[in-house]
């Protein structure tokens, strides 16, 4: 018989959630949940069944038991608790309540511990049992919560920083607390079942009634009692579930049943704690001085890294300089997230990148041994520091002069133009208007044009001009080339000339026998931490690795893929370089060559499977002074293996070589600037995990923001995203643009021009000695549907319609974000009913005829061929391009089928066999096989059967024909089915390719208003629908 004890006006108490007004629309019921905080007390009759339920697991008459609520509310869930058998245990966000219970409690003699405090913000310590009624679904965030997994998630402040409040609360308690008694939605029942250990320690399910919190002004909920007993040991382990667990609907006249081997530990097994609940975030006082007091008021000033190291003396100075120096401490909330290594206001006044960047660092510094003086110490400069000040001023100076620069322009560097519109060019000048119709005179500059007006002269951003101004017809089609920037050696002649003369002693010039190889050799070489070689495809990138790995001091590892290391150790055999090592096993690493290669797949295999973080790359740490990445791009994913392979080197210069550095959009740089340029710099201010640097911050660090979140404001365009994805621009979900901000983008042009070396086929260094065909991009060809395929692509289409909008109704309702890899994994389904229906599950009649599609691309080849070309047809997938070969042989038209299905030797062979030296009519090509390092200019037209996700994947595909032996024009075709997959892809590659261009080759920018954003290519693609299913009534009226 079950006695309560509590007293009654505890029930008196009165929840938020019952006094509270309704929500009037779903928007409004976040709103209202934030008022309410969730707050729901818990009806007697449900408590009273939890009681009946554990009480005989408290069966030792002589104990005490220790018992949580982790949202105590009004202490409902005690009411059966006797006073002098149990400590009862809570805490709440709702101070008042706190108090209020707390009174309550202590005049009827029971012990307890209440404590204001989130869930979120505390520490416990283990508990007989838990009780709890949560709140649901409060969006829970604190750089405090314990990692549960399934529960915690990616954060503001980072990995398991936020969860949902009901699911925490039950991990939570169930971390603590030998049984669990929790009232939950009907929901979290998946949550338990994922967890193993959750679902092990499950004893029932109990049904609540949709009325079970109607006192509480809830008409109808769905919730469940869920009750947890300690982990199963021995033979109970394996006892069938029906007999573990006990399941059912109860309402207000149900008797709880016997639960499964349920008992708890008494207070004085679990032991005794003056504080079982603690919060956190608030640390206990510590001794941070602990130098003696001696009256030596000496501070030594030296260098330690990238930082002055400050030496005392004497302890009550050593205060006085850090409180004068320092400060203020600050810390990070709800509206200003600090890097994490920021945490004093004055800090950065002995950092020496910001030291470095004041208008005299000499004086700077001086300006802080003054700070020192007036809190009574007395600085003593070490020379060192001297030194370090100043090599890091030279640094700057080296890293931060732009490589030379030839671009091109479109138009004519001055020309004549037409107003559109009576306008104001430039608001922050006076009188900086136009009329319409009236003629003006523009001037190029890097930020846009200058307008001369019957006013006078105005500076006008590129958008607004051509939204104002009509050109002259005659600029339209023209164009030049302008140097933006001098070579480098205009500002340091002598370091080139000795570089230039070190060259030619090494016998380099005699392979880079073009002026602007040997340029940019020196320059290269001139960066003292590294930089991108960004030439285009067919310039020599491949020897310029192999001059730059001579060239440089200290030993020189190679990266590169896997099938171009021999071609790489042939081409240093024919330029007669005797010193060099190709590693393949840890052995070769015992006795490096001064030019080493690798390949990035052996740089990050282990070197025994036992020890799988054991890698070749750990064996080479700090033995190589240069490392050099082959196609390095591929580095802009941080978390690979390959990246951390690479990163793990420690090499002291670092460069990539890489004709597509950041293909897809403008973020994927930042990355790589880390990786050759170093980060928090005074060239190269941003960083991955850090913060941003700039010359205010030795001023005062206040809201300092991260390197990722100033890059993000400058220049990635974002509709929204989650806090993974800022924290780290590639895990997580996103609405992004390729595009960078218009504002910022001569911006980032700047920030790019000294650590990119770019060059393209065209530029006039170049074409002095070569000429490369550009490319023709032509306009997509339209294919109509026929009706069989039409059928199968409608029905899939439907069934990811349906399961789209299902999917992020379902993810609206939870409030989580929609997995993008999920998303287009399912959409991967649509790809192939538009491109390879024969390779579509489940069709009926077996899809094996010709499609619409696969007929135009085969009679495309054919006419190709009969113009007395030679094409090479690209397509994801290998069944599109062996049924193309099939039907090519009946048509007698010889071809190369060349995939990843075969080993590269293999393949390799039958390429130089049949397409290079032999005649073979066309090459039929996987994507994924033909982006680096293959060349074929016997090839002279190229068709794409389908597009790709990756501009990169279809710029390096089009490359391998544009050499300097190509002697034909080389035109680009794409086919696209009507309404299909295949449209917006090819919107996304021309959106990605125009970003590209725009940071590195100074191109024009797309309007972000007509880009459409991947829900809403979703969604169009799903309302396309109907459209499709118009055109089979149509074809059945036609067949009929």
């Amino acid at each position: 018989m079950l006695t309560r004890y509590l007293p009654a006006e505890l029930d008196q108490i009165q929840s938020k959630g019952s006094t509270a007004s309704k929500a009037g629309s779903l928007a409004g019921l976040h709103e209202k949940r934030k008022e309410t905080l969730s707050q729901f007390f818990t009806p007697d009759w449900l408590v009273r069944f939890i009681w009946q339920a554990i009480s005989p697991a408290f069966d030792r008459d002589d104990g005490r038991y220790r018992l949580l609520d982790n949202s105590i509310g009004n202490a409902g869930m005690f009411r059966y608790a006797d006073p002098k058998r149990f400590h009862l245990c809570g805490l709440d966000v709702d101070g008042q309540l706190v108090e209020m219970v707390s009174e309550i409690l202590d005049g009827n003699g029971y012990m307890f511990d209440l404590v204001h405090a989130g869930m979120e913000s505390v520490a416990l310590v283990k508990f007989s049992a838990a009780l709890i009624n949560p709140p649901f679904s409060i969006p829970l965030s604190s750089p405090f919560l314990n990692a549960y997994p399934g529960v915690t998630h990616y954060g503001k402040y980072g990995p398991d920083t936020s969860a949902v409040s009901h699911e925490y609360a039950l991990a939570q308690a169930l971390n603590h607390s030998d049984i669990v008694a929790a009232v939950v939605p009907a929901s979290t029942q998946a949550i338990v079942k994922q967890s193993p250990v959750m679902a092990g320690r499950l004893r029932a399910v109990f049904d609540l009634p949709s009325y079970a919190f109607k006192e509480e002004n809830v008409e109808s909920v769905s919730t469940v009692l869920m009750v947890f007993g300690r982990r199963l040991q021995g033979p109970a382990v394996n006892a069938p579930e029906s007999i573990r667990i006990t399941t059912g609907s109860i309402n207000e006249n149900t008797i709880s049943p016997a639960l499964f081997q349920l008992s708890c530990r008494s207070v004085e097994e679990l032991g005794h704690s003056r504080n079982p609940i603690s919060v956190i975030g608030v640390e206990e006082s510590k001794p941070v001085i602990t130098t003696p007091a001696t009256g030596d008021n000496t501070v030594m000033l030296k260098r330690a890294g990238r930082w002055i190291k400050l030496d005392f003396f004497d302890g009550a100075t050593e205060g006085r300089v850090k409180n004068a120096l320092y400060r203020s401490r600050m810390y990070s909330d709800h509206l200003h997230k600090y890097p994490a290594k920021t945490r004093y206001a004055g800090q950065f006044q002995l950092n020496l990148d910001v030291i470095s960047m004041q208008d005299d660092s000499l004086k700077a510094l001086s300006s802080v041994c003054n700070v020192i003086r007036s809190a009574g110490g007395e600085p003593v400069i070490n020379r060192q520091l001297i030194y370090g000040i100043k090599s890091i001023i030279v640094e700057n100076k080296k890293m931060g002069i732009p490589f030379g620069r030839t671009i091109f322009r479109k138009g004519t560097p001055e020309f004549k133009a037409t107003a559109n519109k009576m306008a104001l060019i430039n608001r922050a000048q006076k009188g900086a208007a136009v009329s319409k119709n009236e003629a003006v005179t523009a001037k190029r500059i890097d930020a846009g044009f200058i307008v001369q007006t019957g006013r006078g002269e105005f500076a006008c951003d590129h958008d607004t001009f051509f939204t104002l101004f009509t050109p002259e017809k005659t600029v339209v089609d023209a164009g030049y080339w302008e140097e933006v920037y001098p070579p480098i050696k205009k500002v340091f002649p002598k370091e080139i000339d000795r570089l230039k003369a070190k060259a030619s002693l090494l016998g380099i010039d005699q392979w880079l026998t073009w002026d602007y190889q040997l340029e940019d050799l020196c320059e290269l070489a001139f960066k003292p931490k590294g930089a991108i070689c960004g030439w285009q495809m067919a310039l020599g990138k491949s020897r310029l690795a192999l001059s730059l790995a001579l060239l440089l001091n200290g030993k020189s590892l190679l990266v590169l893929k896997s099938r171009l290391v021999p071609e790489m150790a042939n081409e240093l055999k024919s330029l007669g370089v005797t010193d060099y090592k190709v590693i393949k096993t840890l052995s070769d690493t015992k006795q490096l060559g001064k030019v080493n290669i690798i390949s990035y797949e052996r740089l990050k295999m282990a070197i025994d499977p036992r020890f799988p973080k054991l890698t070749l790359a750990k064996f080479l740490r700090k033995k190589i002074k240069n490392v050099l990445c082959d196609e390095g791009g591929l580095l802009a994913n941080h978390f690979s293996q390959q990246t951390r392979a690479v990163w793990a080197l420690g090499a002291k210069r670092r460069y990539i070589l890489d004709g597509t550095p950041s293909p897809n959009y403008p973020r994927e740089m930042q990355n790589l600037a880390a990786f050759v340029a170093g980060q928090e710099r005074a060239y190269q201010p941003y960083s991955m995990n850090g913060g941003f640097i700039e010359k205010r911050l030795f001023n005062g660090a206040e809201f300092q923001p991260t390197g990722r979140d100033e890059f993000t404001r400058r220049y990635v365009t974002l509709e929204w995203a989650t806090n993974e994805f800022l924290d780290s621009h590639e895990r997580g979900a996103k609405r992004e643009v390729p595009k960078i901000k218009a504002a910022f983008l001569q911006d980032y042009r700047a920030w790019v021009a000294p650590m990119i070396k770019r060059r393209v086929q065209q530029e006039p260094a170049v074409s002095r000695y070569v000429k490369f065909p550009v490319p023709t991009l032509c306009n997509p060809i339209e294919v109509d549907w026929d009706m069989d395929h039409l059928l199968l692509y409608v029905k899939t289409a439907e069934e990811f319609a349906n399961w789209y909008k299902q999917y992020a109704k379902e993810r609206g309702e939870e409030g989580k974000a929609l997995n993008l890899t999920m998303i287009l994994a399912r959409l991967e389904a649509c790809f192939k009913a538009a491109n390879v229906p024969s390779a579509v599950s489940g069709f009926g009649r077996g899809f094996q005829s010709l499609t619409s599609k696969e007929k135009v691309c085969l009679d495309l080849i054919e006419s190709e061929i009969n113009k007395g070309l030679r094409p090479i047809a690209f397509a994801k997938n290998p069944v599109v391009l062996r049924r193309l070969s099939e039907e090519l042989r009946k048509r007698n038209i010889t071809n190369l089928v060349f995939t990843g299905e075969e080993t590269i030797a293999k393949r390799t062979t039958k390429l130089n066999e049949r397409i290079r030296n032999g005649s073979d009519q066309v090459m039929l090509a996987s994507l994924g096989v033909t982006q680096d390092g293959l060349n074929l200019p016997m090839l002279n037209s190229v068709i794409f059967y389908n597009r790709s996700y990756k501009s990169r994947e279809e710029f390096q595909a089009i490359y391998r024909l544009i050499r300097p032996q190509q002697k034909s024009e080389v035109s680009c075709h794409f086919l696209h089915l009507k309404g299909s997959i295949d449209e917006y892809m090819g919107q996304l590659i021309k959106w990605k390719t125009l970003a590209s261009e725009a940071g590195l080759d100074y191109g024009e920018q797309a309007d972000d208003d007509d880009f459409v954003h991947f829900d809403a290519f979703v969604y169009r693609f799903i309302n396309s629908i109907p459209e499709l299913k118009e055109r089979i009534d149509a074809l059945k009226r036609l067949a009929a």
